[in-house]
């Protein structure tokens, strides 16, 4: 279990919306890491320090919906909820952020009360995650130890029925008075 604030990263490429967002997650006692285009972002990002993404959807290079398909299509990543922020209120833009693995929307600006309870919801979700994940990693480990006794109990098993096969021949051969020596 992590003995940490959890940790929101935010990215945006106008800085003031980054500062009040940025703000805001703080004074909720959230520790900030913020990025001002994707390749900073990417940069960033740790499936271990990062707990809730929020992103902005037009900025340079690469935008809010690839860079939610890259994060989505990684293993490791892909685990870390993404609230796309945004102040176009496209519906095709948002199915297809949807469609790219987008977990949340916010419009821009966020209300606080608004961006404070889908935060906090988001990472009850990360955290039950997180926790299936470390127990499905427990279990395979327990499945492969366990695998590994019986594969040894097996080879046990051949191991001594073939001895017992072999000293019955044996026995066998001493009663049979044809071929007994």
């Amino acid at each position: 279990m992590k003995n940490r604030n959890p940790s929101i990263l935010v990215a945006d490429d106008d800085p003031r919306i980054r500062q009040s967002l940025s703000d805001i997650l703080e004074l909720e006692g959230y520790n900030v890491i913020e990025a001002s285009d994707g390749k900073s972002l990417i940069d960033k990002i740790s499936p271990e320090y990062v707990d809730v993404i929020l992103l902005d959807i037009n900025m340079p290079g690469l935008n809010g919906i690839e860079i939610t398909r890259m994060l989505k299509s990684d293993d490791d990543l892909k685990q870390i909820p993404i609230v796309i922020v945004t102040g176009m209120n496209d519906r095709s833009l948002r199915i297809e952020a949807l469609t790219a693995g987008a977990d949340d929307f916010l419009n821009k600006p966020p209300h606080i009360a608004e961006l404070s309870a889908r935060v906090k919801s988001l990472l009850k979700v990360k955290a039950y995650n997180d926790h299936l994940r470390v127990h499905q990693r427990e279990l395979e480990r327990q499945v492969n130890e366990r695998t590994h006794q019986l594969r040894q109990a097996l080879s046990d098993v051949k191991t001594a029925s073939l001895d017992t096969i072999h000293h019955l021949s044996r026995a066998a051969e001493y009663k049979d008075e044809d071929t007994s020596i």
